[in-house]
């Protein structure tokens, strides 16, 4: 069976602090088994009923956009349900979730809890920022875009060529 790995989140947008994450979890288990699985966290939007699946496939073109070459899939509702999914695919399934700092881990444990309620045979890794990293949120972006837009664009993660192919 062929473990593949999720990088869920809302990436909205999808910055150079969720790239670290991504890095490290492709170092670990190979750039063609992990999945960066776009979900809609109702927390951090207003849409609602048959607007999500809309408003998911646009976030989904968005992260394509910034990173073309990765496999990148959307979910809607609970995340455990798109991994059983993947399961019934054939998959042994690993969740990768990022951490910046102790809020985050707070945060991550509880909504770990959840999904442990919800599925108690969920793997999760948790990998944490590299100190560079550890300011970058996509909050942090939307403010900065408030007050100037163009000033958080440093932030947002875009694949680079690799010259080494060609």
């Amino acid at each position: 069976m062929k473990t593949i790995a999720i990088y869920p989140g809302s990436f909205n947008p999808f910055t150079i602090g969720h790239q670290n994450i991504l890095e490290k979890a492709e170092r670990i288990l190979g750039k063609d088994n992990v999945i960066i699985a776009v979900g809609i966290n109702p927390d951090k939007s207003k849409v609602i009923g048959a607007e999500m699946e809309m408003f998911k496939d646009n976030r989904v073109m968005s992260v394509k956009y910034q990173l073309p070459s990765k496999n990148i899939e959307g979910y809607v509702g609970f995340l455990t349900e798109y991994v059983r999914e993947k399961e019934a695919e054939g998959y042994n399934v690993v969740v990768i979730r990022g951490l910046r700092n102790g809020y985050d881990f707070d945060y991550e444990y509880n909504q770990i809890r959840f999904m442990w309620d919800q599925m108690p045979e969920l793997n999760i890794i948790c990998l944490f920022a590299d100190p560079a990293y550890m300011h970058v949120s996509s909050s942090a972006y939307r403010a900065l875009e408030k007050v100037k837009p163009g000033s958080g664009h440093k932030y947002l993660a875009r694949e680079i060529e690799d010259d080494s192919k060609s």
